[in-house]
This record gives structure tokens, sequence and C-alpha cells, in this order.
């Protein structure tokens, strides 16, 4: 090594002048850093983004002094960028290296020092987020307010990546002090987010009764009671009046509670005693399961009931071939409204023959199409007799609905064509433009009120 004698000259004067200003630069920088929450208003940095797409979604480089192991999948993040702050939601979590060497001759589990200097240098963590949803960020107010949008770019570079906070959970799901325009309740609390126990996670009920929905989960993850916490809020606030098709008893009265835990919990019955009425298609059955309690209404369903529009959503189910389904059609413009119950009291083979050859029919059809509805017609709900004089329990269901009442039917461990043909009877009701009730004309759904169908489906299984 040259003596120092030897080295190059420097220019004093200029190294007195860069040193200060070199220092105060990294002095700001870590201030900047260290001071985030005050920058960002109130959350905790813990990264920034350093690769991602707008398809792939964004990778997260994990501070040091951050434990991965308190970053788990499905946890809500909040990415802000220089315009909009993402509402993003952890997807994967991985270990990286600066140079693989390092892991070829990894540290000994004593030597805590080396560790500790590698950590967020040479080894690190990232964090795979999904961009879900995007608002205008405080830091540009010139931008107006907006409601969060779908995701439509991506934050730069270096973007400040924070956990979500209550007030972000509120901007994105909503609260329950928010009401609607007409000062009710618009936000249902139905939980918390993953690790947030004190943060409330509400839904939509405006948003949720005007479009389609599904619960999907295995068995075991609570698909029913999350199914029942939506139930209850749509009852409460008076948002919708349901009809249920509770194919195993799992709504109306009390149910055994899920987990390890023992008890029941309440049904909507017992929640809003004067909101629900309860249709059994099985009364026996409903009097074991909740000792000795009757249903509302005994749901019966008589011969004359019956149209070819009711026939048709089993055509699949029971098998019918298209020429056969279409014979209901010549059937009740030939027969009139007691059609069923003469198919079904043809016993011999030439009343059938007279039959299919008076309505102009093919005799092979309306064969298979009398074997086919038995199935239906052998059901114990079903009467194969007029009803004259007697309740129809369809128009009770729908008066039930014109009256606000929540309506629910049961029908515990029966065949899936006895659930096909309720929904396919009152939906044909349902479509009429009135209902003829107790001598008087009422108009069906004019209230402002949405009227929605609940189906418990989870005994069927996808193949």
């Amino acid at each position: 090594m040259p003596p120092v004698d030897s080295w190059p000259s420097v220019n004093k004067k200029k190294l007195k002048q860069s040193k200060p200003h070199q220092e105060v630069s990294l002095i700001d920088l870590a201030n900047w850093d260290m001071d985030f929450e005050k920058h960002s208003g109130h959350r905790p940095k813990i990264g920034v983004i350093t690769h991602g797409s707008l398809g792939k979604g964004l990778t997260m480089r994990l501070d040091v002094g951050h434990s991965v192991e308190q970053l788990k999948a499905g946890k809500y993040m909040v990415v802000e960028g220089q315009h909009y702050d993402f509402f993003t939601m952890i997807t994967d979590v991985s270990l990286e290296a600066a140079n693989p060497n390092i892991l070829l001759n990894p540290p000994s589990p004593s030597d805590f020092l080396l560790k500790e200097v590698m950590m967020g240098h040479a080894i690190y963590a990232t964090v795979v987020l999904k961009p879900l949803l995007m608002t205008p960020n405080k830091h540009h107010p010139d931008l107006g307010k907006f409601e969060a949008s779908r995701v439509k770019t991506i934050p730069s570079h270096f973007s400040l990546v924070a956990e979500a906070q209550a007030e972000d959970i509120a901007r994105v799901f909503g609260d329950e002090a928010n009401l609607d325009e007409n000062n009710k309740q618009r936000f249902f609390y139905i939980g918390t987010p993953l690790d947030m126990d004190e943060i409330p996670l509400c839904i939509d009920l405006d948003r949720l009764v005007e479009r389609s929905n599904a619960v999907f989960g295995k068995t075991g993850t609570g698909k029913t009671f999350l199914t029942r916490l939506l139930l209850c809020g749509t009852i409460k606030s008076n948002k919708a009046v349901n009809l249920i098709f509770d194919m195993h008893s799992e709504y109306g009265f009390s149910a055994r509670q899920e987990g390890k835990s023992e008890g029941f919990v309440k049904g909507l019955r017992e929640l809003f005693p004067g909101k629900v009425a309860i249709f059994s298609l099985d009364p026996e059955s409903t009097r074991k399961r909740t000792q000795g309690v009757n249903p509302d209404y005994e749901v019966f369903l008589y011969a004359d009931q019956v149209e070819p529009e009711d026939i048709l959503p089993l055509q699949q189910t029971l098998n019918l071939t298209q020429t056969a389904a279409e014979s209901t059609y010549l059937l009740r413009n030939k027969l009139g409204k007691f059609w069923l119950l003469r198919l079904l009291q043809s016993e011999s083979e030439e009343e059938l023959t007279e039959i299919a050859k008076d309505c102009g029919a093919n005799f092979q059809s309306v064969s298979a199409l009398k074997r086919k509805l038995e199935q239906v017609c052998g059901l114990g709900f079903f009467k194969r007799e007029i009803n004259h004089g007697k309740i129809d329990v369809i128009e009770q269901l729908l008066e039930n609905i014109l009256k606000k009442k929540i309506g629910r039917f049961g029908i515990w461990a029966l065949r899936q064509s006895k659930s096909l043909y309720v929904c396919g009877k009152y939906h044909h009701k349902k479509t009429t433009p009135s209902l003829r009730t107790k001598n008087k004309c009422l108009p069906l759904f004019t209230s402002r009120r949405r009227q929605a169908s609940t189906i418990n489906d989870h005994h069927r299984r996808s193949t």
C-alpha cells in the first residue's frame, strides 16, 4: 500500500462543501422514511412496490423489521400511489435472495449476527398483492370526491404499502353509521376482516338485493351462517321480501351451531316473529324437527292447479323429451284445466290412445309423459283431486309476500323434483299481472321493496 503522502491530491475546499451536503441528504431520506405515518396520515409502512402488472398483480418488498410470518394470504393492504390509493389483498408470499450463492452456505442457527446483517439486504421477502379497487388519495384533493372504482392502472415504482386501517375498510365496504338517501340503514355488519378483529366489515344491502348473489365454500366453512346473516340484514332493514327454499330446515327455526361449541343458534322465526311465515311441504317432519311446532301453512297442490308452464322446469329432471314436454300444451288446450287429472286417471292403453288422438298428440309422447309425471304426482303434497272450495296455498304465499312477510318452504330430505316443481309453480303465479283472491284482484309487486328468492342448494355436489 502506498504511503499517505503519495495519494492523489484532493481539493479540500470542495470536500468540505460536499460532505455536509451529502450528510444532510442521507439524514433527510432517513427521516422521511421513519416519519411515514406523518406522511401518509395514519398507515404504518411495511414495504414498497418493486414490480407489477395490471394482469398479474403487484410485488412488494417487505421492509426490514417486519416479520413475513405476520402477513397472511387474504389480508387487506393499501398501496399509496401518486394519485390513487389502491385497495389490495395478499395472494402470495415468497422468500428471495439478492445472490443465489448466499443460499449455498446458509448461516448456522446460532449465528444471529450474520442473519441480522443479511436480513433485508442480501435476503428479503416479497409479497404479491392483487389490486381490487382504487380511490383518489388525500394528497390530491383536486380530483374531487369519488367512490371506489375498478382498478384500471397500477401504482409507480417504490409506492408505499401499508396495512389497511378502519377508515380504508369503511371507504370500501361502508359503515353502519352511513344511511341511505331516505335516512334508513344501508350497510349491515357481517363480521371482521382477516387479522382485523376490531374493524367491522359491512355489506351494502341496496346492492345486495338488486343483483344475483351466491355463497360458496367447503363443508363447515360457514355458508349457512353467512347466508342467515345476510337474510337477517334484509329483514331488519326491510330492504326485500324473501322467499326461501330451505332444503334442510336451517333458517326458519333454531339450528345446531356449527363448529366444536355446542348449542343452537336462533332461526329467522325466533329473531323476527312477526315477519316470517313458514310454509311446509312435509308438516310431520317440521313437527319432529321443531319439537311439536306447527308450520303456519301446510302446502298442498291439486291436479287442476297444474299448468304446462309448471311442468317444463322438470323436463331435464324427469328426462322428458321435447315432444313429450310440448304435449302438455296440446292436452291443456283440448281438455281444459282438468287435463292432468284426466291424464292420470287413464289406466288402460285404449284410454291413452283416445286422449292422444283427440288432442292430436303422439301416443308414445303422451304415454311417456304420464309415466314420468307419476313421479311428481306421487309426492305427499300432491292431491289427485280438484281444488274445489279449498285454500290455494300458492295464493296464500303470494299474499304474504304482498304483505311484506318473508316466506319459507320446508323441503327436508325430499327429491330434487319437488323443489323444482314448487319453484316453477311459484314463478308461474308470480309472473301473472294480478292475483285474484278472496273476490279481490290485487296487483303484484307494485311496492318499491324488492322481492328476492333464496335457494339453499348445498346438498348438490358438482362433478
